[in-house]
């Protein structure tokens, strides 16, 4: 319902629509009274003509006077009542137009304050149209002289201002409001700057695993609560051999340190997946999970990313991605988190990478730890040497010993295996068979609720014969053994079901659905699953229909021959690794074909075309990407590559099949990988001329499309085919499938050697600079250091420049080559001996931000000309004793 109020004044009627509630609903309209003289029409105009006759006609006569006194005193009543309703109809006028701006106003959410000021004023709207109303019509004169001389006719005029000072208020209380909102689309546009970012990161979700038992491991959990809020040692290192539970206390910890706001990352590695076991993936999961707990950082982060235009093409290595990702936005922050220190979670740090990435690893969270003392990392592993090298006296160590465990372990067993009905001596009995173990109470409490008689079940898991090589897991391979033996037993059928399937399970670059399984072992999916709910104690089919090893111990008993005498369930890793290679080449062969995605245009972009994104996550694409992404790395596990791998390498990717795979790994965005995979194939190996060469040709053409297929898959053919020489074999056998594609004229008839390159600085290369000579080439690096190297060789030459306190941002040599001159983040500008690699001065220091940019004068002065964002200063060679330095406003 809503009430309609008519406004007239004598120029225009306002009608305004106001909603029930907002105004008052007693009335219908409301006709505003107009002047009474007005109203007097002909005599109202005498009125006038006596008023100006009037003055000198009352000087005539004494009752004239009399007379014009009283029609004065008249007038004044009329013109007292003609200036009221002048206010009211300037009052009614403001009302009128503010309202449809109040009305949408009050449909904005974030304008709190201008809501309680329309609120008020509408209060005020209503009671100035009661007063309107109680005085609309006067039924006899002598109603309206009463008004007229009462003080009801100020009301007009105190409403007038009243609202005055209600719209001051209004527009004080919009001003706040925008405000307000300003601050909040800042903010809005920086999470969305850092939301972005952070997409680069590729994160990889981890989620704790199963929590510790109530009661169980209550001391070590302690120790580590100890640690995390009074100890000074910013690393704990939770240690134990394989199965005594480390990744559950390390869930158990998390999900702690999660509910009292400390938790800023958790990180499991798997050695048996291959994103979870990637170096790289670890620095990625960490940085974006303190990105999102600690807002500084991740704006600070964002920035990073968002001003490298080549982040997240995959070039990084480990140092490079510490440097990017941690110390340079860590570098650039002022305060720390307000709830005190932020703890990381790493979990199995022994199966992340090889030994030389844990290396490097360990040396930057060492390394990080000290340039914030707010974050505090609790990292778990086995006593690997490379691992107990670093860490030991650097972190507080937390020993597990399986005979120290077995008081815990007991509790799992009696608690976890009461649903089986066990007697006393049997619980007994198998608390003596775990030997502390926790992976073999897991594991035999799987194998026992997956058999039909807990009894007999029972008696098999103690009677069992000994048939591992490791005495301290002896208990847990006879464990194993009775898995395999129950669940696949001797019969030659499951035991090449078994050899087949199993392979691929374990030595498989990332978990594989069924379905893939299936493709790459050719057995049909319900075979597949079969076989896997054999082994259900030590393999599940995860809800996304992957398989997965439940712990890594089963993977390691498989893969050792050691623990096999009989051979019988024994996986030769090498072999598997071959049997896969050729595998992934008779799927791509079949499979690989031209326009993969079926992208209709060249025209538009990948992230332009409809539903391409979807095809990476396609199941009936999956075993071609399976094949597509990790053959390389198959290729690479083998002993030696065969005659017939060559064969099949040759005749696959001789020819138009390399385009198809590009296009895949295009999609995927691993054009970079692949690089170094085929990089890697080519070191060591013996092989014939014809596979090197091709292996060759295909280093080159992934390194022309690196950029193109991430962005436009169809440009692999229309931009990239332009620019391969003719004359190479991989160019022969590819362009005779192509006729209409661009040709350009003048080019050379081999591979462009469009780079070289120059040695490994070991961390990320901000600037370069050629000598005069061009014999030399300076690089400044973010680790603090410049290095010389020999332009034609790539070698490196003397030792690296050393004494900026931070990254290097920009070098130059002088003109006759005798010196390099580099400025850096720490606001200093360093002058070297190019020769001895000696500083030739001191360090000029007046800046008050980064040195962006550093140049040399051509002639003969000499000058340096160093730019930052406010000042330059120039310095002269001559002058180098004197230290002449000016400076000089941009």
């Amino acid at each position: 319902m809503s009430v309609v109020v008519l406004y007239t004044t004598p120029n225009t009627q306002v009608k305004l629509t106001i909603k029930k509630g907002t105004l008052a609903t007693f009335f219908q309209c409301v006709v505003l009274p107009q002047s009474l003289i007005e109203c007097l029409g002909k005599v109202g105009s005498a009125i006038n003509i006596l008023i100006e006759i009037g003055e000198p006609l009352s000087q005539l006569h004494p009752t004239a006077e009399l007379v014009f006194g009283l029609i004065k005193s008249v007038v004044a009543v009329f013109e007292k009542q003609k200036l009221c309703y002048e206010k009211l109809s300037d009052l009614f006028e403001k009302m009128a137009s503010c309202l449809p701006y109040f009305k949408k106003m009050q449909k904005l959410r974030n304008f709190s304050n201008v809501q309680e000021t329309i609120e008020s004023i509408l209060i005020h709207m209503e009671a100035a149209l009661k007063v309107v109303l109680s005085h609309n019509t006067f039924s006899s004169l002598k109603q309206f002289f009463d008004f007229v001389v009462s003080s009801e006719a100020d009301k007009f005029s105190d409403l007038s201002v009243k609202f005055d000072k209600l719209l001051d208020d209004y527009n004080l209380a919009l001003q706040l409001d925008m405000a307000i909102l300003q601050d909040q689309l800042v903010e809005q546009a920086a999470q969305n700057q850092v939301k972005e970012a952070l997409e680069k990161l590729n994160y990889v979700q981890v989620i704790p695993g199963d929590q510790c038992l109530e009661k169980t491991r209550v001391s070590t959990l302690a120790d580590i609560d100890i640690w995390a809020q009074n100890s000074t040692q910013p690393i704990c290192w939770l240690s134990g051999p394989a199965g005594t539970g480390k990744s559950t206390i390390a869930a158990t910890a998390a999900l702690n340190f999660e509910e009292t706001r400390k938790l800023a990352a958790f990180y499991t590695c798997r050695r048996d997946q291959k994103a979870l076991g990637n170096p790289l993936q670890l620095w990625k999961n960490i940085c974006y999970r303190l990105a999102i707990v600690y807002k500084p950082f991740g704006l600070k982060l964002a920035k990073v990313i968002t001003d490298d235009l080549h982040f997240g093409s995959g070039a990084e290595t480990i140092s490079v991605l510490f440097q990017k990702l941690f110390k340079h936005p860590l570098s650039m922050l002022d305060a720390e988190p307000p709830h005190g220190p932020l703890i990381i979670v790493i979990d199995a740090l022994d199966e992340c990478g090889g030994e030389m990435d844990r290396v490097q690893l360990l040396t930057h969270l060492l390394e990080l730890t000290r340039l914030c003392s707010w974050i505090k990392i609790l990292i778990t592993s086995r006593n690997n040497p490379e691992i107990q090298k670093y860490l030991q006296g650097q972190a507080q160590q937390i020993e597990l010993n399986p005979a120290e465990s077995g008081g815990d372990v007991a509790t799992f067993i009696r608690v976890r295996y009461s649903q089986f009905e066990l007697s006393d001596v049997e619980i007994t009995k198998l608390i003596q068979a775990a030997n502390g173990l926790f992976i073999w109470a897991t594991t035999a409490f799987k194998y026992l609720e997956q058999s039909i008689d807990y009894n007999y079940t029972t008696q098999l898991l103690l009677g069992s014969q000994g048939h591992g090589s490791s005495r301290v897991y002896e208990t847990l391979h006879n464990l194993y053994y009775m898995v395999l033996s129950t669940g696949i037993g001797s019969n030659p059928a499951n035991l090449m079901i078994f050899h087949q399937i199993m392979p691929v399970v374990l030595l498989a670059a990332q978990p594989s659905s069924i379905y893939t399984l299936s493709k790459l072992t050719e057995y049909q999916t319900k075979v597949v699953e079969n076989m896997v709910k054999k082994l259900h104690a030590v393999m599940i089919i995860n809800s996304d229909k992957t398989v997965r090893i439940l712990h890594p111990s089963f993977v390691e008993y498989l893969l050792n021959e050691q623990n096999h005498p009989e051979k019988l369930y024994w996986i030769d890793s090498y072999a598997g690794h071959s049997t896969l290679v050729g595998k992934c080449f008779d799927i791509l062969k079949k499979e690989l074909r031209f326009n993969m995605y079926d992208i209709p245009s060249s025209y538009a972009l990948n992230k332009e075309v409809v539903g391409l994104e979807d095809k990476k996550h396609d199941l009936e694409l999956s075993h071609i990407h399976y094949a597509a992404l990790f053959w390389t790395f198959h290729l690479q596990a083998c002993k030696e590559i065969a005659t017939k791998q060559e064969d099949a390498l040759v005749n696959l990717f001789g020819g138009p099949y390399t385009l198809y795979w590009i296009e895949v790994l295009g999609l995927h965005g691993r054009m970079y990988e692949a690089l170094r995979s085929i990089q890697n194939i080519n070191i060591g190996r013996l092989m014939t001329n014809e596979t090197q060469e091709l292996l060759s040709d295909l280093y080159h053409l992934l390194d022309l499309a690196k950029e193109v297929a991430s962005v436009s898959i169809p440009h692999i053919y229309i931009s990239c085919l332009a620019y391969m020489p003719q004359s190479c074999q991989l160019g022969k056998k590819i362009l005779q499938h192509f006729d209409n594609i661009f040709k350009i004229q003048g080019m050379p008839d081999i591979w462009i050697p469009h780079h070289m390159v120059v040695g490994n600085h070991g961390s990320c290369v901000n600037a370069v600079a050629y000598s005069p000579s061009g014999r030399h080439v300076v690089s400044a690096a973010i680790d603090g250091t410049l290095k010389i190297w020999d332009a034609n060789t790539g070698q490196l030459i003397g030792k690296p420049l050393q004494g900026h306190s931070t990254d290097v941002r920009c070098v130059a040599y002088s003109p006759d080559g005798n010196y390099v001159v580099s400025g850096a983040a720490d606001n200093t500008v360093r002058v070297w001996d190019a020769k001895t690699g000696q500083p030739a001065v001191q360090p000029l220091e007046g800046h008050s931000d980064y040195v962006r940019s550093v140049a040399c004068s051509p002639d003969a002065s000499g000058k340096i000309a160093c730019l930052y964002l406010a000042l330059a200063f120039r310095l002269c060679f001559k002058e180098l004793l004197t230290l002449k330095v000016v400076f000089r406003g941009l």
